[in-house]
């Protein structure tokens, strides 16, 4: 790396302070009163960019030498040089020390109120670590905390960061945006839960559900012989002493109580790593798992995870002279950590590990410490606590008039020594705003079907189908529909495969009207890599889709003899053999088929294989034109209404009288799919609230001048049918219209118009 600036006399020996100050730190040289008399050059460091767009205080004066500063004034926990004159570590000649080197919080007021174009945070951004050089000069060690990461992702980060209690302390300027705030301070300080609402508390505290399959692993006292622990060897790096446990602790699928006595005599507790690695000299086994370290000293110690501090704990005063109780235990992705019974602190793991490990547990300290373990017990149970996982996190806004919806991913870490929250919000809310409108346009829908009623029509025929779904859509039968074009096949397929009990699965639907015939038999059964030109890879076919569901055979008049055969034999044995294959493929399927001609009549043509027919129709379904209905087109034509204005944002309120007379009129021989395209149509034009007369317009499929011959026949009749004649047509008949219709020699449809202009209704009729 090419130097850029001078080192001075007193650190030339110390050649590793130029690649500090070349890479991550900046080091600064301090005379005995504590004055800065030289500092690194900030160019050259690697977070200068950082430095540059966001230090634009004293802070960069600081850092650009621009004046003498003190370390009295600049550096907080201390009051004076002379009060940490004792903790300063001496360096030795290769510029290192195994003492801890002592660290301060900066007191720039810059930084500790920070204020950026992308971030505000109450927090100091850079920390302090001394070392004694010699009694004229010690050398400063100044580098930004973990939170300058975030800063320089913070314009494209919605964060918030909160401390222990909940408290906020920084946030993303994308987060307080929607907030519209004219001091973006203001959140600073504020409870978490008076910025946002979250559906459920990410550190809840986790309920066992109970200790399932229990093992105690080992129980050891002090005296007993052998110590559960065996030592493996010694790190070089920095002189610990290993032991790892005789078992191995599965932590990902499994919790534990550990516990650990030892005795007091003026030593720090032990040092755990959990989910450790193979030892191997030089390295550390805690790279992959979870470490307790003592490194703080006897008043508190550090929680890391894949070797970074996660969480500091205060430790109580230990009891001299007696055993002192450590214990930690899991339940799910929480950690509890006791001394003496009390509690010292909880720790969430809320994020995945960065490697797999070898599940080792780990006792180890430094080689000058003395550890006196004088009790050991781990027990093991699987994990059945109730966890929140990361997914099953949202949060809007405290303010509802915001409106804005986050998935939120939350991690606990450290701000030098104080442990934090942070929470990183995803904006979901077009998600949210399309998800809630298809609910609402959902329900709007199946009210418009009839809440719920799976084939809209009020008809006797019509009742007696749907009756008849009611009973056969459970049993493993197959069911063949026939009617003409247009009257709801498919409608009455799907309707029998919801009823059935297996909805939700697939429903796969078969055209055999365009079904090429050189390529029918790969699309049904599918075919294997190569097996003719263009297969470039395995193919599933529809049959195999629908496994466990319904397989719908529309137009199934129109396979071949050579299909039908094949077909005929995967009914028989309901196993299929992909083309190129002679491997057979269970599966498991219900069969709809639908024909709009009358498959008993293609039989007697030698057109449609019998044996076949008979699979197919285990129970047949007719379904009658709409002409043989006509009771139901007040109905359907409402159920239509309704959904035109759900497509096409229209406020259609009902039907005229007029128009509704020429519904009834029309032939229909399209049949209901003919007068839901009418019924579309006539929303599109309409511009009021009523369709009209004049809003139809009708497919010119069939002699619609028969239909008007027919219409003016019946306009003629209907003169000479007075009230008292309907009531006793209706009478004889039990209220049956078509019966009625027969008696009086009228059609069903005037029969509805009659009754209507009479005001009878045929109930009244019925015994």
């Amino acid at each position: 790396m090419k130097k850029t600036y001078s080192i001075p006399t007193e650190l030339s020996a110390y050649k590793w302070l130029n690649v500090l100050g070349s890479s991550r730190f900046i080091v600064m040289l301090f005379d005995a009163e504590g004055r800065a008399i030289w500092a690194s050059e900030r160019g050259v460091h690697q977070y200068s960019n950082l430095i540059d767009r966001y230090f634009e205080g004293p802070i960069s004066q600081f850092f650009k030498m621009g004046a003498i500063h003190n370390l009295n004034d600049a550096f907080r926990d201390r009051e004076d040089l002379a009060e940490i004159e004792n903790h300063v570590a001496i360096m030795n000649d290769e510029g290192c020390s195994p003492i801890f080197f002592p660290s301060f919080d900066s007191l720039n007021s810059f930084e500790s109120k920070m204020l950026c174009p992308s971030f505000a945070i109450s927090q100091p951004l850079t920390i302090l670590t001394l070392m004694r050089v010699n009694k004229e000069r010690f050398v400063g060690i100044i580098l930004l905390r973990p939170i300058s990461y975030l800063i320089t992702l913070s314009q494209k980060k919605n964060l918030l960061i909160t401390d222990d209690a909940g408290i906020v302390i920084g946030y993303s300027s994308l987060f307080s945006s929607p907030l519209k705030l004219h001091d973006v301070n203001k959140l600073l300080g504020q409870e978490i839960d008076k910025v946002v609402v979250f559906n459920r508390k990410p550190f809840a505290d986790v309920k066992n559900k109970g200790r399932l399959s229990s093992k105690l692993l080992v129980e050891w006292e002090k005296g007993q012989k052998d110590f559960p622990f065996r030592k493996v060897g010694i790190a070089d790096a920095d002189s610990y002493d290993y032991f790892c446990f005789s078992n191995k602790l599965n932590t990902d699928s499994e919790d534990f109580r550990l516990e650990i006595a030892f005795n007091g005599n003026g030593q720090k507790i032990p040092n755990i790593i959990i989910r450790g690695a193979d030892w191997k000299a030089g390295g550390s086994p805690d790279s992959a798992g979870y470490a307790l370290t003592n490194t703080i000293g006897e008043s508190g110690c550090r929680f890391r995870k894949n070797s970074n501090n996660v969480k500091y704990l205060t430790l109580p005063a230990l009891k001299q002279g007696s055993d002192n109780t450590l214990v930690i235990e899991k339940s799910g992705k929480q950690f509890r950590f006791t001394i003496n019974g009390a509690s010292i602190g909880l720790w969430h793991d809320m994020t995945p590990f960065s490697s797999d490990s070898d599940n080792h547990l780990y006792l180890f300290y430094r080689r000058n410490e003395m550890l006196d373990i004088t009790g050991f017990a781990v027990e093991a149970w699987e994990h059945e606590s109730d966890d929140i996982s990361p997914e099953q996190i949202s949060a809007i806004y405290a303010d509802p008039s915001i409106g804005k919806s986050f998935t939120v991913s939350v991690e606990e870490s450290t701000i030098g020594q104080d442990n934090c929250v942070m929470y990183h919000f995803e904006d979901v809310t077009s998600y949210v705003n399309n998800i809630e409108t298809l609910k609402a346009e959902n329900i709007q829908l199946a009210e418009i079907l009839g809440k719920g009623d799976f084939f809209a029509g009020r008809s006797r025929i019509i009742t007696d189908i749907k009756n008849n779904v009611l009973k056969i859509a459970n049993k493993s039968i197959s069911v063949l529909i026939e009617g003409e074009t247009g009257t709801g096949k498919e409608v009455l397929a799907r309707a029998i495969h919801e009823e059935s009990d297996r909805h939700g699965k697939p429903f796969v639907k078969i055209d055999c009207s365009a079904l090429p015939v050189s390529l029918a038999e790969s699309e049904l059964f599918g075919h294997e890599k190569g097996d003719f030109t263009g297969a470039v890879g395995a193919h599933m076919g529809r049959f195999e889709q629908a496994h466990g569901g319904t397989v719908f055979l529309d137009e199934v008049s129109n396979l071949t003899l050579d299909m039908q055969a094949k077909l005929l034999g995967v009914l028989q044995d309901s196993t299929i053999c992909r083309i190129g294959s002679t491997k057979p493929i269970k599966i498991n399927f219900r069969l709809i088929s639908a024909s709009n001609v009358p498959l008993l009549n293609m039989i007697e043509k030698n057109m449609f294989r019998s044996d076949l027919y008979y699979r197919l129709s285990q129970f047949s379904f007719r379904l009658p034109p709409l002409r043989e209905r006509v009771e139901d087109i007040p109905l359907l034509a409402d159920h239509f209404l309704q959904e035109a204005n759900l497509l096409y944002d229209k406020s259609h309120t009902s039907i005229s009288r007029n128009a509704l007379d020429r519904l009834y009129r029309h032939n229909w021989p399209g049949n209901v799919r003919e007068l839901r395209n009418c019924i579309l149509r006539a929303s599109v034009l309409s511009t009021s609230g009523v369709i009209g007369e004049d809003d139809l317009q009708f497919e010119l499929i069939g002699n619609e001048n028969s239909a008007n011959t027919r219409a003016i026949a019946v306009r003629k009749r209907r003169k000479r049918v007075k009230e008292d004649e309907l009531q006793r047509a209706l009478s004889e008949a039990e209220g049956h219209v078509g019966e009625a219709a027969s008696i009086l020699g009228i059609s069903r449809a005037m029969i509805y118009i009659l009754m209507k202009k009479y005001n009878i209704d045929p109930g009244g009729f019925r015994l």
